[in-house]
């Protein structure tokens, strides 16, 4: 708990008092002069900071606050007096400049420098009092702050500082351990991002082969019905030339031939379109295939590349006109609509003739 001094309302009006008194003496060396402006100045600022004054100032206000405020200055007042006064002043004035710890300004710091260089011109309790205050004092406002509570507090403060920076190096360890963590976890990331990517990439190549596979798969039918049903014609006309061969005139057969004979160009000409469409499918599963067989091994290969061909842009280029072209159907040309009907007119052309 503070203890209000400087505030009262009475003592303010005691220090006004003999602010002016010490104002109105007549003095006539230098030494006096001086002490007075300094006094002077130290009691006007008991009074303008007075809250300040008492927060800072527990130690001697507890000590001499009453024989301090009992002091009357007047026009005969001896020099001991008017030193003393000075001296309790001065022990306020390093009372406050040791708690608070603050700056004072160039003129409070002449106060001290004063009191040092001039200690032996000042009266023998004055002399001893300004002794304390520069000497034993400063140790007594200390252990003053520091007794009791405020003792287990820096006790506690102390103990909390050393436990924060365990705990802090704990942390720091925890926090060092766990950026490795998501750093890897990143990198894993990273990792099944490409992955998941080239499985897409995968999948994608796989669905169209099946349908390629059904596709091949009818086209494979196609070409086999087509191939069976070419012989049928030729059967038949062997069939027809054995039943009726014994009434059957050359001009006849080869009149009867023709049927046959432009039925069955029909037949291989279809037969030929399917094997193409056979091929062409073919070749393109066979380009998907290769193109599933690439996915597999394209993250390894790219890694690779990266790190024996930093400086080549063109590391991957081969991989991507391969996987990103076009399927491509055979150069094969699809057979002509009007091929064989060249052979047919020859032939009758010469059955004409």
């Amino acid at each position: 708990m503070i203890i209000e001094f400087f505030q009262f309302e009475k003592n303010k009006r005691t220090l006004n008092y003999l602010k002016k008194s010490i104002d109105n003496l007549e003095i006539n060396d230098s030494f006096s002069k001086e002490r007075n402006e300094y006094i002077s100045l130290l009691l006007q600022s008991f009074t303008e900071e007075s809250e300040s004054w008492d927060e800072s100032t527990q130690f001697n206000i507890e000590n001499i606050s009453e024989s301090f405020i009992g002091t009357d200055i007047k026009v005969n007042s001896l020099k001991e007096e008017i030193d003393d006064l000075f001296s309790d002043c001065f022990r306020f004035f390093l009372e406050r400049y040791l708690s608070q710890g603050e700056k004072p300004n160039k003129g409070y710091l002449k106060i001290k420098d004063f009191a040092i260089k001039n200690i032996e011109a000042f009266s023998s309790t004055a002399s001893m009092q300004i002794s304390y205050a520069l000497q034993s004092m400063p140790l007594e406002v200390f252990r003053k702050n520091l007794k009791g509570t405020n003792i287990d507090l820096i006790k506690d403060f102390i103990k909390t500082h050393e436990d924060c920076k365990i705990l802090k190096s704990g942390w720091d360890s925890d926090y060092a351990q766990r950026i490795n963590e998501i750093r890897q976890l990143k990198d894993a990331l990273d990792e099944q991002k490409n992955a998941y990517n080239f499985v897409g990439l995968y999948k994608g190549f796989d669905d169209l082969s099946i349908e390629k596979k059904k596709e091949e798969k009818s086209a494979s039918n196609i070409l086999l019905i087509l191939g069976g049903i070419i012989f049928v014609p030729i059967i038949l006309e062997i069939l027809f030339i054995m039943y009726k061969g014994d009434s059957l005139t050359l001009s006849h057969a080869l009149i009867t031939l023709i049927p046959s004979t432009s039925l069955l160009l029909v037949l291989v000409y279809y037969f030929r379109v399917a094997l193409h469409d056979y091929k062409s499918i073919k070749s393109q599963s066979n380009q998907i295939e290769l193109r599933k067989s690439l996915c597999q091994f394209i993250q390894n290969y790219a890694q690779y590349s990266s790190k024996i061909k930093k400086d080549d842009a063109s590391a991957l280029e081969k991989f991507e006109a391969i996987i990103f072209s076009n399927i491509v159907m055979t150069d094969d040309k699809i057979p002509s609509t009007f091929d064989g009907i060249e052979s047919v007119a020859n032939l009758i052309k010469s059955v004409k003739g």
